[in-house]
């Protein structure tokens, strides 16, 4: 072998090992800086109503989101949320039911709400900087925690180190027993069934957008089976929802440069007894998330 074979044979093992190393993904982002996010919902909805008429709304969303980093090291990181604004697009007849729809998006627009999320993305807390005030809009029983939580934009990310052609399966089971009021029916209790599978494979590493990133890619089923009796009614909800996605995560910062996700969702929903009812309903969304190049 000459010398020049030698030195390339070595390059060439040298290129494969680094490309095959583990990496320990965890946020790490510069203090003071700001990133800038796009992200598009579709949604396509079918509804039957309790007499039998279906419904169907078509629905795209289109929101910016800001976040300034405050503090980001080994405690984890934080940061300030603001969503720039949201437009929404809808195929529904009724234009006062848009009109309320893009004004339900837009309660957090401008609002700036900190957020906190360990270095591996599990949320710590969400708070408004400003009231929400969501209570006073949506009425009794609404909360500004039901829309903060859209602030903690940074995904969860794997807890052990990963590379590239690795794959691995997280499964959980749960059985709960909730209670449930509902109006001349009183409180009804039972169980509920829960379970979810998801299937992640590694990507190669790729370059996108001047930034250096893993790609990893999921398909999980999730599904739920929940039975409330009452005196005089037993409501049964059977939920089934399979979930495929991508995401591009930089290596360096932990930041998702790009998210893919489709979402397939069907429902059915079953009254016997004073009412017998069977409402079947199906959500499909496809979801994408986009950082701007710096």
């Amino acid at each position: 072998m000459t010398r020049f074979a030698y030195l390339a044979a070595i390059i060439s093992l040298l290129a494969i090992s680094l490309q095959a190393q583990p990496y320990e993904l965890r946020y790490s982002l510069t203090e003071g800086k700001q990133y800038r996010f796009k992200q598009i919902e579709e949604t396509t909805a079918l509804a039957q109503s309790s007499d039998g008429r279906g419904t169907q709304i078509e629905r795209e969303t289109t929101r910016y989101f800001t976040i300034a980093i405050e503090k980001s090291g080994i405690e984890g990181v934080q940061y300030v949320f603001v969503q720039d604004t949201a437009i929404v697009g809808e195929s529904a007849d009724d234009a006062s039911t848009q009109r309320q729809y893009l004004d339900f998006q837009n309660i957090i627009t401008r609002r700036p709400i900190r957020v906190r999320q360990t270095p591996s993305g599990k949320i710590l807390s969400t708070v408004p900087l400003e009231p929400l005030n969501v209570e006073a809009i949506l009425g009794p029983g609404a909360s500004d925690a039901m829309f903060t939580k859209i602030a903690a934009l940074l995904p969860a990310l794997p807890t052990n180190a990963i590379e590239p052609g690795m794959g691995w399966t997280e499964t959980k089971r749960d059985t709960l027993f909730p209670s449930k009021e509902m109006p001349r029916l009183g409180r009804g209790s039972g169980e509920r069934f829960l379970a979810h599978t998801t299937e992640y494979n590694v990507g190669s590493v790729e370059d996108l957008d001047g930034y250096r990133c893993l790609k990893i890619s999921w398909r999980g089923h999730a599904s739920m089976e929940e039975r409330i009796i009452y005196a005089a009614l037993e409501e049964f909800t059977e939920d089934h929802t399979v979930t495929s996605g991508d995401l591009s995560i930089a290596i360096e910062s932990g930041l998702p440069v790009k998210l893919d996700v489709y979402t397939d969702q069907e429902n059915t929903r079953a009254l016997f007894g004073e009412q017998n009812n069977v409402i079947p309903s199906s959500i499909r969304t496809h979801m994408t998330l986009e950082l701007f190049s710096q």
